[in-house]
C-alpha cells in the first residue's frame, strides 16, 4: 500500500517540488494540495492522508488551527504530521495535545534529501506496520475456515486495515469503508459489499466449526447469520480496532 500524501502550503512552487518528489517513489501517492487551513480541512476529511506535510503559518487558519480542528472533528484519525516554518517554532506555546500530534518539525528552506529520507523511513514503518496487522487479521480469518484467495477475504481483510487506522470506517460502512476500498479495488461500492455479503454467507451456511457456532451463540445473528457491519464490527473488537 502507498503511503497517501497530503501537501498544505501557500507556496504554490513548493507545493509543486513536493508533488515532483512524491511522483519519483513508487511507495509514495500525492492525493492532495492545499494552499490554506480552511481548504486543508476539506481534504483532510475528504481522504484522510497517511502523511501530512503542514506549514505553520497559512492564510485563513495556520497549521496549529489545522491540528487543533483534526483532533477535535476526527478524534481516532492518527496521521502523520509533518509541520514546516521559516521561523522557530516556540514548543513551550503549544498545547501538549497538539504537540504529540505532530511527527516531525521542518525548518524552512527545506533540505530536500532530509525530507525525503524522513517520508521514505515513514514509509518502510508503515509497510512494517501493515505486514504485522495483516497478520493478526490472516490468523483470525483461519478459524472461519477462509480461503485466502478469494476476493471476498482479500476484501475483509482490507476492510479491517482501514478499521484499524480509521475507526470511524465502521460506524458507516456504506457511505466510507464501501468506497474506500471501491477506490483501492478499482471497482463500485456495491461490488464491495456484494463480495463481502458473499463470503460471510459461505461462512454460515458452509462452515460449521466450534469457533463459528461461538460467535453465533454471542450474538443475536438473524437466522444463522450476521450482516456485513455486524460481521466486520465483531473482527475488529476481537483484534482490538475497537
Amino acid at each position: 500500500m502507498k503511503m497517501k500524501i497530503l501537501v498544505v502550503d501557500d507556496d504554490k512552487d513548493f507545493c509543486l517540488c513536493i508533488g515532483e518528489m512524491v511522483r519519483l517513489h513508487p511507495s509514495m501517492e500525492l492525493i492532495g494540495i492545499a494552499h490554506n487551513g480552511k481548504d486543508a480541512c476539506i481534504k483532510i476529511r475528504q481522504f484522510q492522508p497517511d502523511l501530512i506535510l503542514l506549514d505553520h503559518c497559512m492564510p485563513l487558519m495556520d497549521g496549529i488551527g489545522v491540528i487543533t480542528w483534526m483532533t477535535q472533528t476526527l478524534p481516532s484519525y492518527r496521521p502523520f504530521i509533518f509541520t514546516m516554518s521559516a521561523w522557530e517554532i516556540n514548543q513551550m506555546l503549544i498545547p501538549d495535545q497538539i504537540r504529540s500530534a505532530i511527527t516531525y518539525v521542518i525548518k524552512k528552506p527545506v533540505e530536500w534529501s532530509i525530507l525525503q529520507e524522513r517520508i521514505l523511513q515513514l514509509c518502510k514503518v508503515q509497510e512494517e506496520k501493515i505486514e504485522v496487522q495483516k497478520n493478526r487479521i490472516s490468523n483470525l480469518l483461519n478459524k472461519f475456515e477462509l480461503r485466502s484467495h478469494t476476493d471476498g477475504y482479500q476484501l475483509i481483510q482490507h476492510a479491517l486495515l482501514l478499521i484499524s487506522s480509521q475507526k470511524d470506517c465502521a460506524k458507516s460502512i456504506t457511505s466510507v469503508l464501501y468506497p474506500k476500498l471501491a477506490e483501492q479495488f478499482e471497482t463500485t461500492p456495491q461490488s464491495i459489499e456484494r463480495k463481502i455479503r458473499y463470503e460471510i454467507d459461505c461462512i454460515f451456511t458452509k462452515c460449521s466449526n466450534s469457533y463459528i457456532q461461538e460467535i453465533l451463540d454471542q450474538t443475536s445473528a438473524d437466522k444463522g447469520k450476521l450482516t456485513n457491519k455486524q460481521f466486520l464490527t465483531l473482527l475488529a473488537r476481537r483484534l482490538g480496532y475497537l
